[in-house]
């Protein structure tokens, strides 16, 4: 968020985040419900599609300014940051609760722990190797606008792979 000219507003970014996230955690089973178990996957993911989409607001008037006094605007910025962040941090919780709600599902009481073990090293293990990514390609001068659309398209494609969920087959 400096690099992009909003000083320390990624540490309220962050906040708000995490403050949706635990109001949304504490609502998430009943949400689930409402909506249904593969329902919640794809529209918590959208709620990640978000944030990636809300980050090409700052990018852009990093690369191109003076192009659009609007969207260049400090506040139209923080104002959408803000209101993705919340939107992402309900996705959040939901998806969290989604993800062992499945889990639980596909394995059987002696399998659990092992699917959960190895999602979760799939998900830091995404989260490292992701991270190393934005930091190589940006620091090799690639556009920031360009990465975060990427990056906003490939959160999209996600999202629309979870409509092709398939229910767990029961064991005995």
């Amino acid at each position: 968020m400096e690099d992009d000219g909003l000083g320390s507003f990624g540490y309220y970014i962050l906040a708000t985040l995490n403050f949706s996230a635990t109001i949304s955690s504490f609502v998430s089973s009943a949400t689930i419900k409402k909506m249904g178990l593969y329902t919640s996957f794809f529209v918590a993911s959208l709620c990640h599609f978000a944030t990636c989409f809300a980050q090409i607001l700052p990018a852009y008037r990093l690369n191109y300014p003076g192009r659009n006094k609007f969207f260049e605007s400090t506040t139209t910025i923080e104002v959408t940051l803000l209101l993705a962040a919340v939107i992402n941090g309900f996705g959040v919780g939901v998806i969290q609760t989604a993800i062992g709600i499945y889990i639980a599902e596909c394995a059987t009481p002696s399998t659990k722990g092992f699917y959960y073990g190895l999602f979760w090293f799939f998900y830091m293990m995404s989260m490292t190797v992701g991270s190393l990514i934005g930091a190589f390609v940006l620091t090799e001068g690639v556009n920031e606008t360009f990465f975060y659309i990427v990056l906003a398209s490939m959160a999209l494609v996600a999202s629309i792979s979870f409509l092709f969920l398939r229910k767990p087959i029961p064991h005995k």
